[in-house]
């Protein structure tokens, strides 16, 4: 993404440590035994559901139409 020049990369990497955090939140309340499973079912269904629908979304379009050979380390044939 940074490569790429993704103009919500910033954004981006702050919501994987906002959920980092609250999965490191949840792991210390399961060890204590008090986490919540419908809170963390439906917290993860959250996650996933929105933030792949949208962000990782937008994130793939923008790359499909500005990866280029020299942006990306990987192999691939520009569409």
């Amino acid at each position: 993404m940074e490569s790429c020049n993704y103009p919500g990369f910033l954004a981006h990497k702050a919501q994987h440590a906002l959920f980092t955090k609250k999965m490191r939140e949840i792991d210390g309340l399961h060890s204590k035994g008090c986490a919540n499973t419908k809170d963390l079912v439906r917290y993860l269904v959250g996650w996933f559901t929105l933030h792949i629908s949208h962000d990782d979304t937008a994130m793939g379009e923008f790359l499909l139409k500005n990866i280029t050979r020299e942006t990306s380390p990987l192999e691939f044939e520009i569409r």
